[in-house]
């Protein structure tokens, strides 16, 4: 996607520019002129225009790979890495180690130009070569990104000072320019979170309603583990925020219970919460209108598991089974021993729907619990993914509590046709499955402590993707890549994405989060930080993790200076929209339960 030429991006449809008194529009080659104001105050200085796919990365002379401008600062805060100088005659590139820039390149403007205009233009090598008053800088490096292939996020950020410079030879800093294709990562302006573990959709969206739905568990105030259990939706047309609580009172603050979703064939959304480790069982919601999070039905128990308590509600839905499609919830259940389970209903996704907000919908029934795996521990941990047709897959972990852990190999399974089937499709039999029948992904004899993190499966190749992480306690927690072809899983260690726990408190295994999107295969959400910070980064890979390239999604400074240090949790929305392509949370975090336990909020930023 790019500007059209002669364009104003202040006026373009999937464009955002965001503060400096600059003028940025398209060019012919398909990248953008920025010209500096002509203003006294803004025509000195063009200085430290960065990417943020390149904020901690190497030398600007050795990486430069990604789109858009040549000059990268690799850690503007600390002036570490480059900048672009513009004067009334000169350009000047610089580079930058421990505070001291050091000039490279210098290009001297023909008489009489007009100062500080910068031009992108595409070479026929498909790479990029950045101009001032349409000259080349002499020996600057090439971008080597295809002419056209602009992605989306933050493109170019420059900062604009007036002469003289300061007593440490910078411009004084009076504006400060970003360039967004889509919309620029924000804070949503909503307090609350959701747990480490991704058993299923945290979020759904909808590319023809323009609309992003999403569940939260907050903090209410209500005695010391009150909160609130909530549903959020983002109009990505008008930017509206919309919020509808579903659930309030003790335990509510416990980030296991968030609601989840499934969308029925009407276009009604259902969602299903359970508290954690608590006995009522799952609770649904049916909504009045398709895509509509505003108003829904009146609370119904979809499932009661008796005296037994239970956690997770995972729900997915196969449209081959019974007459109208068939839904099926996973959910940890605390018999002895501990169990993974699921009950499915064949009236829910036809069930009358509510005349209003707060009315009943139709009689739904369910089936009784049916025991997938009975391991004892702790239980599975699981991601759970399906096709939406005839196909279910499984990816999890054994595991004791995050705090006192056992064995924990990392397996995968599925159903298919009647029943469960290790990787390769072999049936494993009546049920409940033996935990170490199912396919290793990773065992716990090679890698250490394991948790898993997200997984999907790709229908047009059959080939399965999955994440998990390594979790020795107060120790490096090392992320893993894995990948099934149709034979084998290969497993490969993400480079540089190394972490320590998200808090230094209860729960001193909690890496920060990873998230597959499954719409951009090769694409790895990770926040890699520690107790004190953490910060979202977008890996991509080409090659099943042989070799990978990354990119930062958040950073305090850029996206919202009321963010706290912690960015964490991503997650994708089930068919995710452009605008909307992860949502991630950033705040305080120590424990799963409120109030002292974090202070969380929820933020988006674009799909790449």
């Amino acid at each position: 996607m790019s500007l059209p030429n002669g364009a104003d991006l202040a006026t373009a449809p999937g464009w955002a520019k965001t503060g400096g008194a600059h003028t940025v529009t398209g060019n012919a080659s398909g990248g953008l002129d920025i010209t500096v104001n002509g203003s006294s105050q803004h025509a000195a200085y063009l200085y430290e225009t960065y990417s943020v796919a390149h904020a901690i990365e190497a030398s600007i002379t050795t990486t430069v790979t990604s789109f858009p401008l040549v000059v990268a600062a690799l850690d503007y805060q600390n002036f570490v890495g480059a900048r672009i100088i513009a004067g009334a005659a000169t350009i000047e590139v610089q580079t930058c180690v421990a505070g001291v820039f050091t000039q490279v390149f210098r290009q001297v403007a023909d008489a009489g130009s007009a100062p500080g205009t910068w031009r992108l233009e595409a070479r026929a090598d498909g790479t990029w070569a950045l101009l001032l008053r349409n000259r080349p800088i002499d020996g600057a490096p090439a971008v080597g990104v295809a002419s056209g292939a602009i992605p989306a996020g933050l493109l170019a950020a420059t900062k604009c000072g007036i002469s003289p410079r300061d007593g440490a030879n910078r411009p004084n800093c009076v504006s400060l320019l970003r360039i967004w294709r889509g919309q620029p990562p924000r804070g949503l302006g909503i307090s609350g979170g959701w747990t480490i573990h991704q058993p299923v959709p945290r979020a759904v969206a909808s590319a023809a309603n323009n609309t992003t739905i999403f569940g939260t568990t907050k903090v209410s105030g209500i005695g010391t583990t009150g909160g609130l259990a909530r549903i959020h939706q983002i109009n990505h047309t008008t930017g509206a925020i919309g919020t509808y609580t579903v659930a309030s009172g003790t335990t509510w603050s416990d980030d296991h219970g968030h609601p989840t979703f499934v969308v029925r064939p009407d276009g009604r959304l259902i969602t299903f919460y359970v508290r954690h480790s608590e006995t009522d069982g799952v609770k649904a919601r049916i909504s009045v209108n398709p895509w509509d999070a505003s108003a829904w039905s009146s609370e119904f128990t979809f499932y009661a598991p008796g005296v037994t308590a239970m956690s997770y509600g995972a729900p997915v839905v196969l449209s081959s089974e019974g007459t109208s499609g068939r839904v099926y919830v996973f959910f940890r259940l605390h018999r002895s021993p501990r169990s993974l389970a699921y009950v499915t209903s064949d009236n829910v996704l036809t069930a009358t729907a509510p005349a209003s907000d707060g009315a009943a919908a139709g009689a739904v029934t369910s089936s009784a619990a049916v025991i997938l795996a009975e391991p004892g521990g702790h239980g599975i941990y699981c991601n759970v993914w399906s096709n939406g047709v005839d196909r279910i897959d499984v990816f999890g972990s054994l595991s004791g509590e995050p705090s006192n852990p056992t064995k924990n190999d990392a397996r995968h399974i599925y159903y298919s046709a009647g029943a469960w089937r290790t990787s390769s499709g072999a049936s494993l039999g009546a049920l409940p499955t033996v935990f170490t029948d199912w396919t290793p992904v990773a065992l716990t004899a090679d890698l250490g402590e394991i948790w898993n993190r997200d997984m999907f499966r790709d229908d047009a190749t059959g080939r399965i993707y999955a994440t998990f992480d390594t979790v020795p306690e107060r120790q490096l927690q090392r992320r893993y890549y894995a990948v099934w072809d149709g034979a084998a899983w290969a497993v490969r260690e993400v480079p540089g994405a190394g972490s320590y726990a998200m808090t230094a408190a209860a729960q001193t295994r909690y890496t920060p989060g990873s998230a597959l999107d499954p719409y951009d295969i090769g694409t790895l959400y990770l926040s890699i930080g520690d107790a004190d910070a953490s910060t979202l980064w977008r890996y991509r890979t080409t090659d099943d993790g042989v070799t990978w390239t990354r990119e930062q999604v958040s950073r305090n400074a850029i996206v919202n200076a009321r963010l706290a240090n912690q960015h964490v949790r991503p997650t994708v929305p089930r068919d995710r929209v452009q605008g909307c392509g992860v949502l991630w949370l950033s705040g305080w975090y120590d424990d799963f339960v409120g109030p002292a336990g974090y202070s969380l909020w929820v933020n988006s930023a674009p799909a790449r």
